[in-house]
């Protein structure tokens, strides 16, 4: 084998191990039903075209990379190990929690900030959305395991808490 085409198969062995994907399966709730997904780490979704990086597949009118996510290139999840084959979940920052009505906006606001957390209220009454925990933006698997935590929190009525999901597709990529 003549040393270009060595080094091109070295290459895309590094690529492959740097896209290693995907992780042992996670769980969040929807509502009380949970739900088994397995984040992509080498690969984001994008709602509009990255310039000067081609993607690998394009569904729902996301455009999907492979290359960790950023400010403009969202987390990847699905419902299988095999992204092209299962459904898709793409992830907005942030984590969308509803507290039982009788809770009060202003005693909800100051649960959130005991627990350093930051949100905005939603159109539905005693929902909201936290966009930082512990000063820093809520994203990715630390926006799951925040959901789950507050899901399971006993100290406030949580009816329920969830990543901020952009999409869900069923259909294959």
């Amino acid at each position: 084998m003549d040393m270009k085409r060595y080094l091109a198969l070295c290459l895309l062995c590094v690529v492959d191990l740097a896209y290693a994907e995907p992780s042992q399966p996670l769980i969040w709730y929807n509502g009380d039903v949970p739900i088994k997904i397995h984040a992509h780490p080498g690969s984001c979704a994008s709602a509009q075209p990255r310039q000067g990086m081609p993607e690998f597949s394009r569904k729902e009118g996301f455009y999907l990379y492979r290359t960790k996510p950023g400010s403009d290139c969202l987390p990847v999840y699905s419902s299988a190990p095999d992204l092209n084959k299962s459904a898709l979940y793409v992830q907005d920052s942030g984590v969308i929690v509803q507290f039982k009505p009788n809770q009060t906006a202003e005693r909800i606001q100051r649960w959130l900030t005991q627990h350093g957390m930051e949100g905005e209220p939603l159109a539905l009454p005693a929902s909201f959305l936290i966009k930082k925990y512990q000063g820093r933006a809520v994203n990715g698997i630390e926006a799951i395991q925040l959901a789950e935590w507050m899901r399971d929190s006993k100290d406030i009525g949580v009816v329920f808490a969830q990543p901020n999901w952009r999409e869900r597709a069923a259909t294959r990529l």
